[in-house]
């Protein structure tokens, strides 16, 4: 029964441990990687959606933004459950900002940008155009160090819509 119980244990563990290396996965070469980029997906791979938490509202589309590659992450109005991403812990102090690619089709949708554990507002963006536009954050968080980014997405349940979101990136502000 032990023996079982630790299989198990291990087994989730390292489960946990590939979808968590495979959640920035990507179209982007070692070149394009700095050391300013926190998060960064295109949502190539099955793994980069199956890392997004909090219903089944995302899946994988094979529509993508221009320079986007093959795939991009699509969140549907299937439940009232939005879907969301926590990243690492901070490991210092530091401003953090948002971008990506999106459209929708419907009514739009929503990709807000929040620090766990703080008082501070969240960054609201609405989807509202129908061609791939890209979005940026005007406005920056404070993450203090140990502090947890999360990434939400979702369109509500109030009418058929899908936001379609490609080539996602969090990063520092210096």
């Amino acid at each position: 029964m032990i023996v079982n119980l630790q299989s198990s244990v291990i087994l989730a563990l390292i489960t946990i441990g590939i979808v968590t290396i495979t959640a920035c996965d990507g179209l982007f070469s070692p070149s394009d990687q700095d050391d300013s980029v926190v998060f960064r997906s295109s949502f190539e791979t099955q793994g980069s959606i199956n890392a997004w938490l909090g219903g089944n509202s995302i899946d994988r589309s094979d529509e993508a933004c221009p320079g986007g590659g093959k795939h991009s992450a699509r969140v549907s109005d299937r439940n009232e459950t939005w879907c969301y991403l926590d990243l690492s812990k901070s490991k210092s102090d530091r401003y953090l900002t948002i971008r990506f690619w999106a459209k929708t089709v419907g009514f739009g949708g929503v990709v807000s940008f929040a620090i766990l554990g703080t008082q501070q507002d969240e960054i609201w963006i609405n989807i509202v155009d129908t061609n791939w536009t890209q979005y940026m954050a005007t406005d920056t968080l404070y993450c203090p160090a140990g502090h947890t980014p999360r990434i939400t997405m979702g369109t509500g349940d109030l009418v058929h819509c899908n936001i379609f979101v490609d080539l996602m990136e969090v990063e520092i502000v210096q």
